[in-house]
């Protein structure tokens, strides 16, 4: 099964790119394509064992492109993996139609994908074809490409040779560039396939930083610098009911000044323990890495080495890679959506009243209803942030359902007449 060729079909670059990611670690050939015509194009030159089609997708959707594969004779039996987003539902009613054998409802973990696919290739896989193993004597030399004829390119100075143990450069940046050029998706996914010993620091012009302390190819731990209090522990802290936002106020406030970490004094003191400590830092260290692969613009550095800070291996976070990629691209998708319609951050709403009572409050998540009553003509988003004490992507989304169902309206500025 191993070797086997799978084209993945979304209009999302990030879905393709960790999908095609964690598909190639699995041992499969991955082949993209960015909307439904490619798709068939490169399913009709390539052939391929199976194809994971996205549903809702510009030019065709899903059905379309499933249409159009059932009508032709040498594609309609290639079996299709529906890939649908939650709760759209599509998935069970278009399964056995025209060529679609299973579906996957999106979000979906790497070990969800990997098995999905495993299993259809298994029960679906074509008769192989016998060929002599003897090679014809004028074959090509084995350093030109056996498709192309032509030399191989050569490799890129930014990828480093997959080892088969942690690999750690003698000195100085082992990678280095620009989020423009090479997406943050990437640089984490070549790292963890790498299995990599190392600090990646990626630095933005306002002066935000965020260091990520890796051990064979696994997230220890999250450092960060110039982001928002709502990337702070003690907010993970809070969340969890680990602390009371009134005892941690109490503790900043009778703080003393220290070098020593905040989760350290906590515990020493005996507000948490360990574990407690450990599962906030693990939280804020997923958050951190999501609020990373928003970034558009920024530089990255990746030092190996096998000497992590302190409070790296204090951690051992040990968090995987892939599923922290497939959780990221959700929500980096998630966010183009909501942006379109909360794109500032200093904006202000106000509450239809009359729409509230026709909603009915009882229809509405308690957090939901938290949002909504900072919703009062005067604060901003970034003041219902603040206030909330909820994450800046969890408020914006709640503002931008609460927008959907028309119970609240951004207010618009008096225009002097």
């Amino acid at each position: 099964m191993a070797g086997e060729t799978i084209l993945v079909i979304d209009d999302s670059p990030t879905i393709l790119r960790v999908v095609q990611l964690v598909l190639t670690k699995a041992g499969f050939t991955v082949n993209t394509a960015a909307d439904g015509e490619e798709g068939i194009a490169r399913a009709r030159a390539e052939r391929p064992a199976l194809i994971l089609l996205d549903f809702v997708m510009p030019k065709m959707n899903g059905y379309q492109v499933c249409r159009a594969l059932a009508e032709s004779a040498d594609l309609k039996d290639i079996p299709v993996v529906l890939m649908s987003a939650k709760g759209d539902q599509v998935g069970e009613r278009f399964v056995k139609v025209m060529g679609i054998v299973d579906y996957i409802t999106k979000p979906f973990s790497p070990e969800a994908i990997t098995a999905v696919v495993q299993h259809t290739v298994q029960k679906y896989r074509r008769p192989a074809v016998v060929v002599d193993a003897v090679a014809p004597a004028n074959d090509a030399p084995a350093s030109f490409d056996d498709k192309t004829g032509e030399e191989p390119p050569a490799p890129s100075s930014v990828i480093m040779p997959p080892p088969s143990e942690p690999h750690v450069l003698d000195s100085g940046p082992a990678l280095e560039g620009n989020l423009r050029v090479v997406p943050m998706a990437e640089v984490l996914g070549l790292l963890a396939t790498q299995r990599q010993w190392g600090l990646l620091t990626v630095t933005r012009s306002d002066g935000a930083r965020i260091e990520i302390a890796f051990k064979a190819g696994k997230i220890e731990l999250v450092l960060a610098s110039g982001l928002p209090d709502e990337f702070l522990l003690g907010r993970y802290l809070v969340e969890a009911s680990t602390l009371s936002r009134q005892d941690l106020d109490l503790f900043l406030d009778g703080r003393s000044p220290t070098t020593k970490p905040l989760g350290e004094q906590l515990v020493k003191m005996n507000y948490i323990d360990d574990g407690e400590l450990k599962e906030a830092l693990r939280k804020q260290a997923q958050e951190r890495t999501y609020e990373l692969l928003r970034w558009p613009q920024g530089r990255f550095v990746f030092v190996a080495t096998r000497e992590l800070p302190a409070l790296a291996g204090e951690a051992s976070l040990a968090l995987d890679v892939d599923g922290l990629l497939m959780e990221g691209i959700r929500r980096v998708d998630e966010w183009h959506l909501i942006e379109r319609e909360i794109d500032d951050f200093d904006a202000i709403f106000l509450r239809n009243e009359e729409a509230v009572q026709d909603v009915g409050r009882a229809r509405l998540t308690r957090d939901e209803l938290a949002v909504l009553e900072l919703v009062n003509g005067k604060h901003s988003v970034k003041d219902i942030v603040r206030q909330s004490r909820m994450a800046s992507f969890d408020v914006s989304k709640m503002l931008f359902r609460l927008l959907s169902i028309k119970v609240i309206r951004r207010r618009v500025p008096a225009v002097a007449v």
